[in-house]
C-alpha cells in the first residue's frame, strides 16, 4: 500500500469531509482517483514541472562553475552570464540552493564573494 493512497472511507470518518470536500479536492488537483473503486491518491499539482525546472537550473549553474578554473567564480562574474530561457529561478535562488546543501561554499574577498565547489 503506497503512503499516498487513501480512501474514501479514511476521509470521510477520520478527517470529516463530505462528498462536496472530495469533489473540490480532485477538481484543483489535490486528489486523484486510483484504479481500486473508493480510493485516492494525494497529489501536488505542478510538481514534476517545479522539479524538472529546479533540477535544470542547478546542472546549468553547476556545469558554469565546473568548467571554470579552479571550480571557482566571482559572484560578479556569475551574475553577468545570459540565462538560458528555460531556467525559470533566479540564480540566486540556486546558488542559495547549492551553499544550503553545501555542494558550494563562499569565500569572501576584498572585491566580491567568490563561489567555491567543495
Amino acid at each position: 500500500k503506497s503512503s499516498t493512497q487513501i480512501s474514501s472511507d479514511v476521509l470521510k470518518n477520520e478527517y470529516s469531509f463530505n462528498d462536496n470536500n472530495i469533489s473540490e479536492l480532485i477538481r484543483t488537483g489535490l486528489l486523484a482517483r486510483h484504479r481500486n473503486p473508493g480510493h485516492f491518491l494525494l497529489s501536488v499539482p505542478n510538481a514534476g514541472e517545479f522539479a524538472k525546472t529546479f533540477d535544470f537550473g542547478k546542472k546549468f549553474l553547476l556545469s558554469i562553475i565546473k568548467k571554470c578554473k579552479y571550480k571557482e567564480i566571482l559572484g560578479s562574474e556569475l551574475m553577468k552570464r545570459r540565462l538560458p530561457k528555460d531556467m525559470k529561478f533566479s540564480l540566486e535562488y540556486h546558488i542559495y540552493d547549492l551553499i544550503g546543501s553545501q555542494v558550494i561554499h563562499t569565500v569572501e574577498t576584498p572585491n566580491d564573494t567568490l563561489l567555491r565547489m567543495t
